[in-house]
């Protein structure tokens, strides 16, 4: 049952449990008994409703830090001329930070493929001899 399928108080109470801290407190906020959003929670269908809506929640809030990551790296590129000695050299430590974690990333992520490959049988592997 996709979340389309649900009623609107099922609706309503996948909504509220994305915004509130406890299920008491998201079953108020819907309109339904605590041991009714209890009981649809043991619902396979709801649950999968309720998943589904948590990921399209963190994937609209990583979409809105994409959005501000430009931002952020031009205030800390600002922040290197500033004139004030403390910010600047804070502004290069997290920019030089930020750049060794993504290259690590890089790196780790070319590891990874490599091995996949090699796991696959795609890539003779490097320094053993045949025999």
């Amino acid at each position: 049952m996709s979340r389309a399928e649900l009623t609107t108080k099922e609706r309503n109470a996948v909504a509220a449990l994305l915004t509130h801290a406890s299920v008491d407190d998201a079953a108020k906020a819907a309109g339904v008994g605590c041991s009714t959003l209890w009981r649809w929670l043991r619902r396979e269908d709801f649950r999968g409703a309720v998943s589904d809506a948590q990921q399209e929640a963190f994937r609209g809030a990583i979409g809105r830090l994409q959005g501000l990551a430009s931002e952020a790296v031009e205030a800390l590129r600002k922040n290197l001329k500033c004139g004030a000695a403390a910010v600047e050299v804070r502004a290069a430590d997290i920019l030089l930070a930020r750049a060794v974690h993504w290259l690590e990333v890089v790196q780790l992520d070319e590891r990874m493929r490599r091995l996949e490959k090699l796991l696959a049988g795609d890539e003779p592997e490097r320094g053993h001899s045949g025999g």
